[in-house]
């Protein structure tokens, strides 16, 4: 069926695809405008508390994705996002940073989600916002999830590094902290042509951002060192749209993983949710090499659907 598909048709399903997903997520909003999926009760903060649902940056990802449709073609999505983005500013809990939700504490990954969804909302970040992820960079150019700790936590993780560099790639501090980024990213970069990932279960998704980090800051990055394409073993399906747009940076062939996604999505416009998000010890400090980190999947099926429609509309 893949290789019976024409450049036309797959394009054709790409946009109806996005269409189904934008108007899932801005469905999903409640009244408030902020999203909310997973609900972890089996691992805890660094403060020691059951971490449970996100709402901060679940809604700074979904946002974002709808953001990224453009206030031209998608207006609907454009309001969801600003909603949401001044939902994080009026109810935010910490003066510094975003986080998980309002009792895990602020980390990079979320504050930069946030920065990035009120840039491409065309907003000013809060500048202690940019500051806490600037605080976050480490000696070896990366940046930590959660700024001092705790253990491995408190390292530098590619995954969170890219999107960090990203959100500050549009700030008078790129220049002095890019070169230091692209060090890290080149040390950190696999044999196999992947950069580790630490809080999520396979490395397509840090590899994925960490291609679109080189892009953005108009860097080389390196080459694989070796011909043999990457697999994926992977039943989340946001994993394979990472794939997809690997795949497409890499110069393979992606047409039957857009194929898989077309099939696979639902007719509310979702994609089905699997175990993907790990929550790893915090003394592990290695947890891409193997597989004894719990997984969670978002039962709401927003960040999912929120992980595909940004790497489809940056295929279209």
């Amino acid at each position: 069926m893949c290789a019976q598909l024409s450049q036309h048709k797959l394009l054709l399903l790409q946009q109806q695809a996005i269409e189904a997903a934008v108007s899932f997520l801005c469905q999903g909003a409640n009244d408030e405008g902020y999203w909310s999926d997973y609900d972890i009760q089996d691992a805890r903060t660094i403060s020691g508390q059951l971490i449970g649902q996100s709402d901060q940056w679940v809604s700074a990802f979904v946002g974002l994705a709808l953001a990224e449709t453009g206030n031209d073609t998608h207006s609907h999505a454009w309001q969801s996002a600003s909603k949401a983005a001044d939902w994080l500013v009026t109810q935010r809990t910490y003066s510094c940073g975003f986080g998980f939700n309002r009792q895990t504490g602020p980390d990079t990954d979320s504050t930069a989600h946030v920065i990035l969804l009120q840039q491409q909302l065309g907003l000013m970040p809060q500048q202690s916002d940019l500051q806490f992820l600037l605080d976050s960079q480490c000696e070896n150019g990366g940046f930590t999830t959660y700024l001092n700790g705790p253990g491995a936590w408190g390292e530098s993780h590619a995954d969170v590094s890219a999107v960090c560099m990203l959100a500050l790639s549009n700030s008078d501090f790129c220049d002095k902290h890019r070169q230091s980024y692209l060090n890290y990213a080149n040390l950190q970069h696999l044999g196999s042509g992947l950069w580790p990932c630490y809080w999520w279960g396979t490395c397509f998704y840090s590899s994925y951002w960490t291609i679109q980090a080189y892009k953005k800051l108009n860097a080389c990055r390196p080459l694989s060192e070796t011909s043999e394409s990457q697999q994926l073993n992977s039943c989340w399906l946001g994993d394979v749209a990472y794939a997809a747009g690997y795949f497409a940076e890499t110069e393979q062939d992606y047409s039957p993983l857009l194929t898989l996604l077309f099939t696979a999505q639902l007719d509310d416009g979702s994609w089905p949710t699997a175990p993907s998000l790990q929550v790893p010890a915090q003394s592990d400090h290695f947890a891409w090499q193997h597989q004894g980190s719990a997984l969670y999947q978002d039962h709401n099926r927003l960040m999912t659907t929120a992980h595909i429609l940004r790497v489809l509309l940056r295929l279209s």
